[in-house]
């Protein structure tokens, strides 16, 4: 027992250094600034070791030392803060970006347009607020027709209802439709004998005249 043991301290060092040796190194690594990782355990850290596009290690930067290698590329953030990618899993997230001047027309919970006439008045109180001039465009987005009272979308004369001035538009929750009064209308340069495009659809009403509604690839 006492031979087998002193040959267990004797191989322990090359158990160690192969241990060592075999640790994967990374290919980045990132210190010096606010690492955030979007995890309630550990929402903050120091370091973050990337190797063929995956994250291999998060964690203290005297943590990381094992990952980093002489090949691994150090970066400095300089205090600068990192996040993880974002998958954008069709939320429209540019999109949203771009509409935060627009007045917001969201249903309950998030807002308080449940009804066209709810709509109507979150509009005009906009503009008499702002004293908007009057041939000035004016954008509306996140409307629902699903959840409205009506449950249907406003239609061009609801619109014009507010102004036959400014141009209006109002962009539906789903970013995929939009309806427009008819200063936009004319604006946009949409007349009544207009044709569907391809992927997209003017809406009209029972008569054949344009209702204002503007879908996919038409709006």
């Amino acid at each position: 027992m006492a031979i087998i043991t002193k040959y267990l301290f004797f191989l322990l060092p090359f158990f160690i250094l192969s241990c060592k040796s075999s640790q994967q190194k990374g290919d980045t690594f990132y210190f010096g600034g606010n690492i955030i990782t979007m995890e309630d355990d550990f929402p903050q850290v120091d370091a973050l070791v990337v190797k063929g596009g995956k994250i291999l290690f998060v964690g203290s930067r005297k943590e990381a030392a094992p990952y980093v290698g002489e090949n691994t590329k150090q970066i400095d953030l300089k205090g600068k803060t990192l996040l993880p990618g974002f998958i954008d899993a069709h939320g429209h997230i540019t999109s949203r970006a771009g509409m935060e001047q627009a007045i917001d027309l969201s249903p309950s919970p998030y807002g308080t347009v449940n009804s066209i006439p709810d709509l109507q008045k979150t509009i005009l109180s906009v503009i008499k607020r702002t004293k908007l001039g009057a041939s000035v465009p004016v954008l509306g987005n996140g409307y629902d027709d699903a959840i409205m009272r009506e449950h249907r979308h406003p239609t061009r004369q609801e619109l014009d209802a507010i102004s036959t001035t400014n141009p209006i538009i109002v962009i539906h929750a789903s970013g995929h439709a939009s309806v427009a009064n008819s200063a936009m209308l004319k604006l946009l340069g949409i007349a009544e004998n207009v044709k569907d495009p391809e992927g997209g659809h003017y809406g009209r009403s029972p008569d054949n005249r344009l209702n204002g509604k503007l879908e996919e690839n038409a709006s």
